[in-house]
């Protein structure tokens, strides 16, 4: 079971991060696997993020329409529906169109649907349909003002859930995911995907979980001056976000938010407790990550816009445990979450489609064994088409759209806040990494196999 939630940083849980998020289902997932303290996504927005990690390819190496992927592109659950298994995904998978076959069996989405969302206002999911045979307003799309007119809900709002929590979109995808699991019959394996909409925005939690934080005790980060010493050009281009600069909303704003994804985070750890509870983990694989993460106040900023792939977005939480894993382990080995389809085929004893995927199984690392290969290689990201970035080892590479470069010694510099791309001692590095880089860019789709939608 791979569990994904979208737009999490990777220090919003409670291991790892900030204080006033608790996350006590993961923490007992952590404590029966690993928790990976380096995982990155393949992109810092939400598509392109989601195709690497169902296909183990890069955005620019994946056959998409538009950003989307193409159906019958060959994804991890085709592969694993081939061999044998039932397949299932639950919750928001940004598919286009809405139910297009990408190799699950079972198909129950919750997306987020709304203004902006890229989905037309006659597009209905399995949520809405349910919302509207309960004779309610979909929450996503539009509420009721105290006059009685309708309003739309922006992704940006803070609020209290308006309904009875059962139709929150945490409530209702954690309900068929464990509706599925009590109702299948389990004469098959199972490869089974839950995908939460939140906490990205808008953020909405219902109570008790709307007043679990107070704002006033959300201590906000202190690194605001993290873009001084960027180059000019990369600070024209994070202004390009001012409607996300924590200096234009105001702190009260800022605290506001950072309350309720709290509020939001522990509602869906505990929908995962519940789903740790109906599996048998000396049985199954269970895997917890998210889509790509946010600045949370970081640099000056909140929300994930401009998606410059600084660590604040390209950093995941990643915890893997269950049945082989190497329990109560931390990892510090650079990992991506498009890793995740090679090693979902590695565990399931499945042959890989293609040898040159660009990503890597990461099952030795979950066993508790190092693995050099792993522990060198490069890791590729971008935001959709955008800044093209490159992670090995303590170095990170980020690249604009006018061939523009930031080079950070991660080791050094975990803030990201001094470029290297002007140091003398530093040039024989960035000459490397670009290179690598350009040429992992070039690289054309591999050769796998495609997949006629099943009718």
């Amino acid at each position: 079971m791979l569990v994904i939630t979208d737009q999490q940083r990777w220090d919003w849980v409670g291991g790892a991060g900030q204080d006033h998020f608790a996350t006590p289902a993961l923490d007992r997932l952590a404590a029966a696997g690993v928790r990976f303290d380096r995982a990155y996504s393949g992109a810092t927005t939400c598509v392109p993020a989601r195709n690497a990690l169902l296909t183990g390819l890069s955005q620019h190496r994946a056959v998409t329409d538009g950003l989307s992927l193409r159906e019958g592109q060959w994804t991890v659950a085709h592969e694993l529906r081939r061999a044998g298994y039932e397949t299932a995904a639950i919750g928001r998978m940004h598919f286009h169109p809405l139910h297009a076959d990408h190799g699950f069996d079972t198909v129950r989405l919750c997306e987020n649907i709304g203004a902006n969302s890229g989905y037309a206002d006659d597009e209905v999911d399995d949520f809405g349909r349910a919302v509207t045979e309960a004779g309610l307003l979909d929450p996503r799309r539009r509420e009721l003002a105290p006059d009685g007119s309708v309003i739309e809900v922006l992704a940006g709002g803070v609020r209290t859930f308006p309904l009875d929590a059962r139709w929150h979109t945490t409530s209702w995808v954690a309900e068929e995911a464990l509706r599925f699991l009590a109702d299948r019959r389990a004469d098959r394996p199972l490869f089974l995907v839950v995908s939460f909409p939140r906490p990205h925005g808008p953020y909405d939690p219902p109570e008790p979980y709307a007043s679990l934080v107070d704002p006033d005790d959300v201590q906000l980060p202190t690194d605001g001056d993290a873009n001084d010493r960027l180059p000019e050009v990369w600070r024209e281009h994070l202004r390009r976000g001012e409607r996300f600069r924590t200096d234009v909303v105001g702190a009260p704003h800022v605290r506001r938010v950072l309350a309720a994804v709290a509020g939001l985070v522990r509602q869906i750890d505990d929908a995962l407790g519940q789903l740790l509870d109906a599996l048998d983990l000396d049985r199954t694989v269970v895997g917890f990550t998210s889509d790509h993460g946010d600045f949370g106040g970081h640099r000056g900023m909140y929300n994930k816009i401009p998606w410059i792939p600084f660590d604040d977005l390209l950093r995941v939480p990643l915890v893997i445990g269950g049945a082989g894993s190497a329990a109560g382990t931390r990892c510090r080995t650079a990992v991506q979450t498009q890793d995740l389809a090679l090693t979902f085929l590695d565990l399931a004893g499945v042959a890989p489609p293609a040898a040159d995927l660009g990503s890597a199984t990461i099952r030795p690392l979950i066993e508790g064994r190092s693995d050099p290969l792993l522990a060198d290689r490069s890791l590729v990201a971008c935001a959709g088409s955008w800044y093209p970035t490159l992670v090995r080892g303590r170095h990170k590479l980020i690249t604009g759209l006018g061939f523009e470069k930031l080079l950070f010694d991660l080791e050094e510099d975990p803030g990201e806040r001094h470029d290297l791309g002007e140091d003398p001692a530093a040039v024989d590095v960035l000459h490397e990494l670009a290179r690598d880089l350009l040429t992992a860019l070039q690289l054309p789709p591999p050769d796998l196999p495609r997949f006629d939608p099943v009718a």
